[in-house]
């Protein structure tokens, strides 16, 4: 009978140890992109010129992209609206090598 009753604080004293390992474990990153998405002010430099204002950062499809909105064309007729695309790495924003047609063609 002794046996039994060093069983029981044993088994308990382990499902405990058991359910505080797996309670303290460290939870999933939420990515690189957050600490991007917002609004930012910066200036933009092209081969014609540069334009200076608020850059506004969204979250992308997954936790390291983020997309902007911007515009392609160099009057106002030929304006076209596009979504740039970036990938968060760290403290790097990389927007890769994008191919985008104003509305003049």
């Amino acid at each position: 009978m002794a046996k039994n009753t060093y069983f029981f604080p044993i088994w308990l004293i382990a499902i405990l140890l058991i359910l505080c390992i797996t309670a303290c474990t460290k939870k999933s990153d939420s990515g690189d992109a957050a600490k991007f998405v917002g609004t930012w002010t910066g200036t933009s430099a092209c081969t014609t010129g540069g334009a200076s204002g608020a850059l506004v950062f969204n979250p992308g499809s997954d936790a390291n992209s983020v997309t902007m909105i911007g515009t392609v064309g160099t009057t106002s007729s030929c304006l076209k609206a596009l979504n740039l695309n970036a990938k968060a790495n760290g403290n790097t924003l990389t927007f890769p090598s994008q191919s985008f047609t104003d509305n003049c063609g």
